[in-house]
């Protein structure tokens, strides 16, 4: 009974919290200037490998971090993740990088889905209804018609009344 109650509050988390999760896509900022604060992929071009080749790594393809800054051409972002083209990805902690804007292809920033976000809550929804009726946390019922037999799996347990 108390792993029961148990995998009930585990749901009942998880209902609550997974729409607060959201979805997010990358859009390219179409040659506006992303929002300072915001979650941007830099994808670097060929002048930008080389310049950023001594300071990030060679071959360069990625840069994804928070834009700190735009000023006179460059973009400073603290930098989360650098993603190469042969070697693995890298992890990064916020280490500010600068960029020129020349030296960068396209820039995407990370923006809310409404779309994304409520199929996905519609989804976890489902997916939590039907595990609680399957563990019967939903629908309580006696098989037996007899309040005096106990339902499958319990004992009778004599009582002694004074």
């Amino acid at each position: 009974m108390r792993a029961l109650k148990y995998q009930a509050a585990l749901a009942a988390l998880v209902a609550l919290f997974a729409p607060l999760a959201g979805c997010y896509t990358l859009q390219p900022a179409n040659g506006a200037a992303a929002t300072i604060g915001s979650r941007v992929v830099l994808e670097v071009n060929d002048a930008g490998r080389v310049a950023l080749g001594p300071h990030v790594g060679p071959e360069v393809r990625t840069i994804q971090g928070r834009l700190v800054s735009t000023q006179e051409g460059e973009y400073v972002v603290a930098v989360d993740a650098v993603r190469f083209f042969t070697t693995s990805d890298q992890t990064w902690t916020g280490e500010q990088v600068r960029l020129r804007t020349e030296h960068i292809r396209t820039t995407y920033e990370r923006r809310f889905s409404r779309g994304r976000t409520i199929a996905f809550a519609a989804a976890s929804a489902g997916v939590i209804t039907a595990f609680l009726v399957t563990r019967s946390l939903v629908i309580k019922s006696n098989p037996s018609p007899d309040p005096n037999i106990p339902p499958i799996g319990e004992e009778l347990i004599p009582r002694r009344y004074p």
